[in-house]
This record gives C-alpha cells, structure tokens and sequence, in this order.
C-alpha cells in the first residue's frame, strides 16, 4: 500500500531544494558490487534521500530488450508498472543490514519509488537496501549477497518470502 501524499504537498521542501537532492549523493566505485552510491553530505535518520527515476512501462511484457547486460535496474510497483532506473540511485546496492528503506508514493496519481535514511549517514558512507527479492524459480545462487555485514545472510533473496514449492510440468 503506498503512502497517499495530496497533489499540493510539496515533499521535497521537507528536506532541501529540488536542485539540492541530486548533491546529496554521488555513484562511484563500491566494494560490496562494482559502482554504488555514496553519501557527500550528512543524511539525517528519516530524511528522503531521492526518488527512483526512469523510464516507466506498463509490465514485465512490454519492456524492451535489456541494454546493461548482465544488470537490471528493474524496480516493479505493486500496481504491475515496472521503472528502469536511470539516475544514481539505480546503483543502490544491497546490504543485509541497509541504511536505506524504500516506499511507494502517491504523487500526482502517479506511483514512485522513494528512498529514505534508517539512520544517520555520513559523508562516504555508501547508501544500501535490502532488496528482498522474491523469485520463486530459477538458480538462487546468482542472488548471492556480498555486503559482508556481520549479519549478512548470504542471498539479496527475501527470507520471508515463501517459494511456491510448485513444479512446472513439462
């Protein structure tokens, strides 16, 4: 359920100017997976850090040919909308004990991907989410994490996410 805003809320004279979001961070080189995204200002606890931009499709079936190789930066909404991501924030990576949590929003009547601090965050610090991806087939050992948290679990897969168990008769 995404969190409802009215069309006259201006969410980003919460935390700074418009022009001031994209200052906030930068992509750069991560050691937990090739590019990431780091902080270069303080992030206060429950300030939005950004939005998840790209372009928007209607479904899984109508995007294109994948273009980032082995890479996607697929975000689906719960309305069935998928946004490939095409700002920084597409290099968040996943961290079994992240700083970042993502919502959905309603602005505008339109549904977007915002991403908000859990905790402070200092300058250099690289920002990250848990994933929790859900996949029900497929090899779970290409989900492997490598965040290397003491609490990490192993696997960017949601724990509490339940496989179907069903087998695909051929």
């Amino acid at each position: 359920m995404p969190l409802i805003l009215p069309r006259e809320y201006d969410f980003l004279s919460q935390i700074a100017p418009v022009s001031d979001l994209g200052q906030r961070f930068r992509s750069q080189s991560s050691s937990i997976h090739v590019t990431g995204v780091f902080a270069t200002m303080p992030i206060w606890i429950y300030h939005i850090v950004g939005y998840y931009d790209g372009d928007l499709y209607p479904n899984h079936n109508s995007l294109p040919p994948y273009e980032h190789g082995s890479k996607t930066y697929y975000w689906e909404l719960s309305n069935g909308k998928v946004i490939d991501g095409k700002n920084d924030l597409q290099f968040i990576n996943h961290s079994c004990n992240p700083n970042l949590e993502s919502r959905e929003v309603l602005i505008n009547d339109q549904l977007h991907i915002q991403f908000y601090a859990l905790r402070n965050i200092m300058p250099g610090e690289e920002l990250t989410l848990n994933y929790r991806l859900r996949k029900d087939k497929g090899d779970k050992h290409q989900y492997k994490c490598f965040c290397s948290s003491p609490n990490c679990r192993g696997t960017m897969l949601d724990p509490n996410h339940k496989r179907s168990g069903k087998k695909k008769t051929l």
